[in-house]
């Protein structure tokens, strides 16, 4: 491999780890305050409420702003040719602000009924009316997260990103201390938070831009974001379509439990943030390098496996040990469900190799056709599986659905940024890794004990340092310095 290539691969490495190590510590003081404090204040019950109520937020926030953030992503370089980078930025940012208060209005006062008919056994005041009034701040930060990125303002992307989960924590731990009801009281923290955190966002972004509203700016920007407004919906959707279903079909404490282990799995959706943060410019750059950009995206892929599921088989072997030890007995039985929990948020964090590729096209038709194939087979999966088994039913549905998307995108990808995917080092390396999930998922339904846990300790020792040596050695190549980053032929082939 020349050397370009490698620098370009190591840059993507280097840059990936930086911007995430700070998530990764943020995420990890995240999960020692649930273990330590949260745990201890809310039972299972509240947070099968909490988990509606995020969900309903998490799910109206991209549509909020009519997709317009996306729009910037991949006008901006464009226009900044042209000089109007600034003026493009400062015209979507307005019309985004206003139209998603206007649209958070109508939902907060009249879409109640609505509301309480989908989910009948979470209140929609307060609980609901706190999640709307939080997907308005959170569509601001989703924007004002998009102009960072594309801005190449990494540094500051990552110091708000890793303030708004340190602020979310702060507020939520001093409502829930100070009010009875703990549902409420952690999501209204997390509703104050989103709205410090927004208008930091908001400040920022108007900074890098000149307050100029022009229908010249507009017009392009929402031909290409209205395609993008229900396909990010969709996939919003997609992430929380079990939770929804399954909050009208198992108890709510159970519903908490299965949340909760979800929650501790989403270490993965921070580490692929920084990953998409520093794929989408580096990529960006790189699109006119031909071979050069074909060789990024096929170690990107290897390479992103590998770190994933490290990471899924650290949280299915240590994390319980961690939990079983620490937590109160009511959140021990989360343990069995994080290994399956895990690898299926390994699938969906894996699709963004792909969906990006998409999004460096104008191809945005394509994107909403894979959401909507996705989002339509996993309501079909869903009200067929999660409705009669339950939590492993929305398991398998999810796992479906994340592949069934996966492929979508990869084909649609496939039109317009051809790649050679190495399929051949990754199926042997997800036969392996399936393997060592269900190992690790029948040692969690053992009586717990000392023995136990030494069993789980030494599987992930057994399986994870052949992984961690082969990436020490080949940290040169890694790092661009080296005159090669393909392994061997056979290395570490089988490992995850």
């Amino acid at each position: 491999m020349d050397g370009p290539d490698a620098n370009l691969l190591g840059r993507f490495v280097r840059r990936s780890a930086s911007f995430g190590s700070v998530l990764f510590t943020v995420k990890v003081l995240n999960f020692l305050l649930l273990l330590f404090v949260f745990w201890r204040l809310l039972d299972p019950e509240q947070f099968g409420v909490i988990a509606v109520a995020q969900g309903v937020t998490t799910v109206l926030a991209p549509g909020l702003n009519f997709g317009l953030s996306n729009s910037v992503s991949r006008l901006f370089k464009q226009y900044e040719s042209r000089g109007q980078g600034r003026d493009l930025i400062g015209s979507v940012f307005v019309t985004a602000a206003l139209g998603a208060a206007a649209v958070c209005a109508v939902v907060y006062f009249a879409a109640g009924p609505l509301v309480q008919a989908l989910f009948p056994t979470v209140p929609f005041a307060p609980y609901m009316q706190l999640a709307v009034v939080s997907a308005f701040f959170l569509s601001m930060c989703l924007f004002g997260e998009q102009v960072l990125r594309v801005t190449d303002r990494l540094r500051l992307n990552g110091a708000l990103v890793a303030a708004e989960l340190a602020l979310k924590n702060a507020a939520m731990l001093a409502a829930v201390l100070l009010l009875a009801d703990g549902a409420f009281a952690f999501l209204l923290g997390e509703m104050l938070a989103l709205g410090l955190v927004s208008a930091i966002y908001s400040v920022a972004t108007v900074r890098g831009a000149r307050i100029r509203l022009s229908p010249a700016f507009l017009r392009e920007s929402a031909v290409l974001a209205l395609p993008v407004v229900p396909a990010g919906m969709l996939d919003q959707l997609n992430n929380y379509l079990d939770q929804f279903v399954l909050a009208n079909y198992v108890p709510r404490a159970q519903l908490g439990l299965y949340s909760q282990a979800v929650k501790v799995g989403t270490v993965l959706d921070i580490l692929t943030r920084a990953l998409k943060t520093v794929w989408f410019p580096t990529l960006l750059r790189s699109r006119d390098g031909g071979p050069e950009n074909r060789k990024l995206i096929t170690q990107s892929y290897v390479f992103t496996f590998d770190f994933l599921a490290f990471v899924v088989l650290g949280i299915a072997f240590i994390a319980p040990i961690v939990i079983r030890l620490l937590a109160p007995a009511k959140f021990h039985p989360m343990c069995v469900y994080l290994p399956v929990v895990g690898a299926v948020l390994l699938v969906k964090n894996y699709v963004f190799l792909p969906s990006l590729r998409l999004l460096t096209t104008r191809f945005a038709l394509a994107t909403l056709l894979s959401s909507a194939a996705t989002t339509a087979t996993a309501a079909a999966l869903h009200l067929t599986l999660t409705v009669r088994f339950g939590i492993v039913g929305a398991l398998i549905s999810l796992c479906g659905t994340y592949l069934l998307s996966f492929a979508v995108a990869e084909g649609l990808a496939r039109r317009v940024t051809p790649a050679d995917i190495p399929w051949g080092r990754l199926a042997a390396r997800i036969l392996v890794f399936s393997a060592v999930v269900a190992a690790a998922t029948w040692i969690l339904t053992l009586p717990p004990g000392p023995g136990v846990h030494l069993l789980g300790a030494a599987a992930f020792l057994l399986v994870g340092t052949p992984v961690a040596v082969f990436y020490y050695r080949n940290r040169r190549l890694l790092s661009g310095e080296g005159k090669k980053i393909d392994p061997p032929p056979g290395a570490a082939e089988g490992t995850s």
